[in-house]
């Protein structure tokens, strides 16, 4: 009989001892790389959208013009690019995540949802706060004397307490930038679906902005500090007193330029007698004869800009602070169902 030759085999203890294969870890550089990928299109028409707009302030000098019956400032829409933001680079951030179900095949790779989440905030939200601060330094430069001084138009924001100067502060807007983007995620974050949280992204974030512009900042200027009021006796309407007391300055906002007061100091409306004078002296005497003793306006002085400012500021923050949490709850949401 052939004796059959032995065949060597690998002990066991030899591939136990062979080292075993690691998978490389997913750095956050990678996730950042990642991101960068995935939005390209988007951040290239974000930027894209910035510079056009940026471009128009600049190349228009305040006044564009569609033939004789329409002429408007470009500066004057300086939120909208926030708005734009919101619906279509944040809204889509998380929705767009969802429905197509990339964020399990990440999730999968050893990387935990809020380090990953952090990743596209990080460079979305980086990329936002650049463009918002780049397109407020250069609607700041081309407005003239410091926001006051110059016409602009059907709009006529004069002062700087108006629209134009007013939301072009450097803060607020970086805040309006950041919430309309953070606003996006979290509706994009709980709706799940593109359309469905871009929809909703676009009315949050204009009536948002309509109730805050339209009923937070009258509300402030007219009680979060007291108005100055300045008052001239109706005689000096008679007979001009050079001595009367000094109203508003060209920057200043006005609340009130027709206050009417008594002998007291109460508010009253101008008598239905007085209607139909028309020259100043036979007005004034006809509000004296009806008890009408003196003329005013209120007004919030220039000085106090920046309280106001940093009010509004505050409530932004707040907002923002909210959406970020509603983000974080959606995805911890999500890795639990």
């Amino acid at each position: 009989m052939t004796a059959v030759p032995a065949v060597s085999r690998p002990s066991a203890r030899g591939a136990l001892a062979a080292p075993p294969r690691r998978k490389p870890t997913v750095g956050f550089g990678d996730l950042v790389a990642l991101t960068v990928r995935q939005h390209r299109l988007a951040i290239g028409l974000s930027v894209l959208g910035y510079v056009l707009f940026g471009l128009l302030i600049v190349l228009s000098h305040g006044h564009v013009a569609f033939g004789h019956w329409w002429t408007f400032d470009p500066k004057v829409f300086t939120p909208v690019p926030a708005g734009l933001i919101a619906v279509f680079l944040g809204a889509p951030l998380l929705a767009g995540e969802y429905e197509r179900q990339t964020n399990l095949l990440v999730w999968s790779q050893d990387v935990t949802p809020l380090r990953w989440l952090l990743a596209k905030l990080t460079v979305l939200g980086g990329l936002v706060m650049v463009l918002a601060t780049l397109l407020a330094i250069v609607v700041n430069t081309q407005t003239p004397n410091g926001y006051g001084g110059s016409n602009y138009g059907a709009f006529n924001p004069l002062a700087m307490f108006h629209i134009v100067g007013y939301e072009t502060w450097l803060p607020l807007s970086l805040a309006y930038a950041v919430f309309g983007f953070l606003l996006g995620v979290a509706v994009g974050g709980l709706a799940r679906r593109t359309v469905t949280a871009m929809g909703i992204t676009l009315v949050g974030f204009v009536a948002i902005r309509f109730l805050i512009a339209n009923l937070l900042w009258p509300w402030l200027l007219a009680h979060l500090i007291a108005p100055i009021r300045v008052t001239w006796p109706i005689a000096d309407w008679i007979t001009p007193n050079p001595n009367s007391a000094s109203g508003a300055g060209p920057l200043d906002y006005v609340l009130n330029n027709q206050l009417w007061l008594t002998a007291s100091g109460q508010s009253v409306d101008v008598p239905p007698a007085c209607y139909s004078v028309q020259d100043i002296k036979p007005f004034g005497e006809c509000l004296i004869r009806n008890g009408v003793a003196s003329s005013g306006e209120a007004f919030q002085p220039l000085s106090r800009l920046l309280a106001f400012e940093s009010v509004e500021l505050a409530s932004y923050v707040v907002l923002i602070a909210i959406c970020l949490a509603i983000t974080i709850w959606s995805v911890r949401r999500k890795v639990s169902i």
